[in-house]
Order: structure tokens, then sequence, then C-alpha cells
């Protein structure tokens, strides 16, 4: 299995616990990136698994690059993000020329919340 994990924020005492899986609080992380920590979590607990972390924002990179995937699951913390992925997998959708019907390259599934507004 490849998975690639985004984050760009590095791990705070307060967001210690509470990230990825809830990893088991380890005093050694604290100031390292959220995307390396719960990468080497995941490949860890799961052997065979790779999983390459990025550390930009998810809008540096073009639509080629997630292109290459056949899911996306965000589980970002911020509405400009979410929206921005969202927009993103919505440009990536082909249509066929003869029917006109929509055919979806990739799939989001979407983990963040805007609460009961949302």
């Amino acid at each position: 299995m490849r998975l690639n994990r985004f984050d760009s924020r590095f791990l705070k005492f307060i967001t210690f616990c509470l990230i990825f899986f809830f990893i088991t609080c380890r005093e050694k992380d604290i100031g390292d990136w959220k995307a390396k920590v719960a990468a080497e979590f995941v490949m860890k607990r799961c052997p065979g698994t790779k999983i390459a972390y990025h550390t930009d924002p998810i809008q540096d990179f073009d639509m080629a690059f997630y292109e290459q995937f056949q899911v996306i699951i965000a589980g970002l913390d911020n509405v400009e993000a979410r929206r921005w992925i969202n927009g993103m997998v919505h440009k990536m959708v082909t249509f066929d020329k003869e029917t006109d019907e929509p055919e979806v390259g990739c799939m989001l599934i979407d983990g963040g919340t805007e609460g009961f507004m949302g």
C-alpha cells in the first residue's frame, strides 16, 4: 500500500495526544512535523505500508500530482484547505464524449467537519 500524508504544522504539547490514531504521547516527537510522526507510526504499525509525508500546503501541488491517486482521504482541519481539495477533485472529473456522463478518476473522502453548520 502506498500513501501520502500532508500536514504543514509542528506538534505542540496541546495537540500532542490528539493526532492520527491517538498516537501514544512521546516527548521526543514534540516540535517534529505531525505528518512525519503520523507516517512513521502507521508504517511501524502496518508493515509493508509506504507513506510519503509532505509538509508543504496542499495547494502547492498541481493537478498532475493528485491525478496519480484513486482515493484522497482528507482529514484537514481548516475550511480553506478542505474547500480547495474539493475543488481540485471536481476539476479532475472528466466526461464521456458519447454519453456526457461523468467519469470519476479519483474519489474524495472528507473526514473534516464544520460542525452543525457545515
